[in-house]
């Protein structure tokens, strides 16, 4: 796809990669998965502009950078730089989103409508 939005996603679950990767390709956008901070930071230094925003769990797991960091060094690059800081919880069903759009019933669906309502694009 042409112009396609290109959205950095740092997360260290790999099933949580997997949901939000897929809700991203479903609205349009291209995922690239950093699976711990350090990662992402390394990308965003390495990218030359080419991430349009970032969606991190913010609880990434023990690495130099935590999500909160992560997000820190996008805005050093870009100060207007799209952060989507998230984090979840687990419970008996899964692991689902923190929010109130959660849906115990089913982890998926909430995980799905937090990351539509969260990344609309643009139009």
């Amino acid at each position: 796809m042409e112009n396609q939005i290109v959205v950095l996603v740092a997360e260290d679950d790999q099933l949580v990669q997997s949901v939000v990767e897929d809700c991203l390709s479903d609205g349009g956008f291209e995922a690239v998965i950093a699976s711990s901070g350090d990662n992402a930071v390394e990308l965003l230094d390495a990218s030359e502009r080419k991430y349009h925003a970032l969606v991190t769990d913010i609880n990434l797991s023990p690495s130099k950078f935590d999500g909160w960091d992560v997000a820190r060094h996008a805005r050093q690059i870009d100060p207007n730089f799209p952060v989507v800081p998230r984090k979840r919880r687990t419970t008996a069903v899964g692991t689902i989103f923190a929010g109130d759009d959660c849906d115990k019933d089913d982890p998926m669906r909430a995980a799905d409508n937090w990351i539509k309502s969260e990344l609309q694009p643009p139009k």
